[in-house]
């Protein structure tokens, strides 16, 4: 399974193709979730364009993908490139998904990205009222609320 997702992400890091959503849609939720890892750890510390950011959303149809895990690591790599596109999902993300697992990376990745630092705090403060007290307690820590 890394070999697979390995060369994948080289094909898809390259550009070099070709990128099919019927062999993507056939890997596993784990697979899948690997492979956005991947992208996120090979790129050594640099972020990944948004024209990349676009097309793995649009070819690999991401914002479709009904699995939380999956759809929690490809809105991390987004706020981690700081790509607007994925602002949205993230916010909408964190208000239906309460499992601290998939909201905790998600704020921790805005409130770093400086331009939407606020906007962390926002959400939070939004849907806190609707959250269980240790999931509130872990975010305003993430968050630098008191």
């Amino acid at each position: 399974m890394l070999s697979f997702c390995c060369d994948f992400y080289s094909l898809f890091l390259n550009f070099s193709g070709p990128f099919n959503f019927e062999e993507f849609h056939a890997l596993t939720s784990g697979q899948k979730k690997l492979f956005l890892i991947e992208l996120d750890e090979r790129t050594e510390g640099k972020r990944l364009s948004a024209t990349k950011l676009e097309r793995l959303t649009a070819v690999y149809k991401l914002r479709e993908e009904k699995n939380a895990e999956v759809s929690c690591v490809w809105i991390v790599l987004g706020l981690k490139s700081h790509w607007k596109g994925v602002l949205d999902e993230a916010k909408l993300f964190v208000g239906e998904i309460g499992r601290m697992k998939f909201i905790r990376p998600i704020y921790r990745a805005m409130y770093q990205w400086p331009e939407t630092k606020q906007l962390a705090v926002d959400t939070f403060l939004a849907n806190k009222g609707h959250m269980m007290s240790l999931s509130i307690a872990a975010i305003k820590a993430e968050l630098h609320l008191k």
